[in-house]
């Protein structure tokens, strides 16, 4: 075990160096600025395979630029999400192998981790629940 641990230790330090000094950014946004989109009224009944969803659900785990929208399951694995203006995107590599376009357009950057985008994790996991 301690084969395995050491140097992924040794390579953790290489990939973050070894700074004595460190900086927490300790600013908390109040609310993200969402993109303004023409927006479709989304139903408030939510069906066995979709189901809608918002930033007022996951608070600052949300990870896109739309304020809501509306996760769906089809074809037993693929994860899509419907933004406000109608405009289905995959959620997973499955739902954008059959051709639905990336999320990537509404996607929002991760502020803690420059370079980086939010973990989307949490959609995928809540649209895979509606199969």
């Amino acid at each position: 075990m301690k084969q395995t641990i050491l140097p992924s230790v040794f390579l953790l330090f290489a990939l973050i160096g070894c700074s004595s000094e460190t900086t927490v950014d300790t600013t908390v946004d109040k609310e993200p600025a969402f993109e303004k989109v023409e927006t479709k009224t989304i139903p408030k009944t939510q069906s066995k395979s979709a189901k809608a969803v918002s930033f007022d659900d996951l608070g600052d785990a949300w990870p896109l630029t739309v304020q809501q929208g509306i996760l769906k399951c089809r074809a037993g694995s693929l994860a899509l999400f419907v933004a406000p203006d109608g405009k289905e995107y995959a959620l997973n590599g499955t739902a954008n192998s059959k051709g639905y376009p990336r999320i990537n357009p509404i996607w929002a950057d991760n502020a803690k981790i420059p370079g980086t985008k939010k973990n989307i994790g949490v959609l995928i996991i809540l649209a895979l629940e509606l199969c």
